[in-house]
């Protein structure tokens, strides 16, 4: 039996403790105070790919999920302002029901927390209750809390930045990119019943997102120049509504009401290493990525999922083999999804592409079918899951 700590009680460090606790480790997980008040009652979705919903049914805790209610999305389709064509991903492309899943937050969390309290080799630590942390060796640290004194743990994960202050770590190197962006988010309810599809528009230097999250209602992340989103954000309810119908009423019809109005600054980074001795990171530690193609906490899932893939590679022994296998698999796909993300970003938002190249160079990816579906296998994660693991999910239609 292993003694692992985990930093970060939020979606990534619930289900890694549940995912290792598998394995008959003993897991610490630090616990972090919750959001301040202006947070705490916003309605926060996310779209869960294919992956992520594999990695959410290995801990047990998509039925519950799943009873509290989700929307699947079949479909993708985005536009630019500049005119061409539609780009559609469809899950049929690949011989799959949907594409993903669209969640609140809370859903996601109260399963994990339920789960994570029912587990006996899963034990929680107030953060403030922690005082040092010191590396006995290479391999192994002992953990001062005011709770309890933590000897020889093997292995320390990060899935934030929470005790960074007492870590026997140096600061890591990182690839980082300002986008100039904030987001605005809020959801949005329309006249008419609305689709499985998730919707995508380009226009302006502006980027506005569309999840499904119910029979009437949207999910909408709106990205932008920080003085245009600022200016946006203080429109009243009226103002916006009118504004944002004249933007996307054509595709999802008339727009009658908003809440839950938030706006976060918008900046990428991915580390150059994914470990520092016996102290690894994942999800929103490792890397972070523009919300355009939604993946940001999938990535955080994956990175799990290969987490235990090397686990079960290494017969659950924590050396330096392990540390670098495991680094070298987030490595090569997340340093795809960052450089991708990135170049679409400025692609579509950047005026440094010439309109006609833009709306040709759209139009020939469009006829792109085998490019287009290897794009949607990453995307979904579907891909990773094929590459390693022979279990039916795997495979089309489940």
């Amino acid at each position: 039996m292993k003694k692992i700590l985990i930093v970060g009680d939020g979606i990534v460090g619930m289900l890694a403790a549940l995912s290792l606790s598998a394995y008959n480790n003993e897991i610490y997980l630090v616990k972090t105070k919750p959001d301040n008040k202006s947070k705490k009652n916003f309605d926060r979705f996310f779209s869960i790919n294919l992956l992520s919903k594999y990695m959410l049914m290995k801990c047990d805790a998509w039925d519950y999920i799943h009873n509290k209610g989700i929307r699947e999305y079949s479909s993708i389709v985005t536009w630019d302002d500049i005119g061409g064509d539609d780009v559609i991903f469809n899950s049929s492309s690949i011989s799959y029901d949907y594409l993903g899943c669209v969640i609140s937050e809370y859903s996601i969390l109260d399963s994990l927390k339920n789960k994570v309290e029912a587990n006996k080799f899963i034990y929680e630590i107030d953060d403030k209750k922690i005082s040092r942390i010191s590396q006995k060796s290479d391999n192994l640290f002992d953990i001062y809390s005011d709770q309890k004194t933590l000897r020889d743990v093997e292995l320390i994960i990060k899935t934030n930045s929470l005790i960074d202050d007492i870590l026997p770590v140096t600061k890591q190197k990182r690839k980082e990119i300002d986008y100039n962006h904030d987001a605005l988010v809020l959801n949005i309810t329309v006249d008419k019943e609305i689709s499985d599809i998730a919707y995508q528009k380009f226009s302006n230097n502006q980027i506005q997102g569309l999840l499904p999250i119910s029979d009437n209602q949207y999910n909408l992340i709106w990205s932008g120049e920080k003085n245009i989103i600022k200016e946006v954000s203080d429109f009243s309810d009226i103002k916006l509504i009118k504004v944002l119908n004249a933007s996307l009423a054509s595709r999802i019809g008339n727009i009658r009401k908003i809440k839950n109005k938030l706006i976060f600054p918008l900046k990428g980074f991915h580390l150059n290493s994914y470990y520092q001795g016996h102290i690894i990171s994942l999800g929103g530690a490792a890397h972070s990525v523009h919300p355009m193609a939604g993946l940001g906490l999938n990535m955080g899932l994956q990175d799990i999922f290969l987490l235990i893939k090397n686990i079960e590679l290494y017969k659950n022994t924590i050396n330096k083999k392990f540390l670098s296998s495991f680094e070298y698999d987030c490595m090569k796909l997340n340093n795809r999804t960052y450089n991708m993300i990135n170049f679409l970003k400025g692609f579509y938002t950047d005026d440094i592409y010439p309109k006609k190249f833009k709306v040709l160079s759209l139009k020939i990816f469009n006829n792109m079918t085998f490019i287009k579906n290897k794009i949607i296998e990453h995307a979904t994660g579907i891909n990773t899951l094929k590459k390693n693991s022979k279990e039916k999910y795997s495979y089309a239609n489940n």
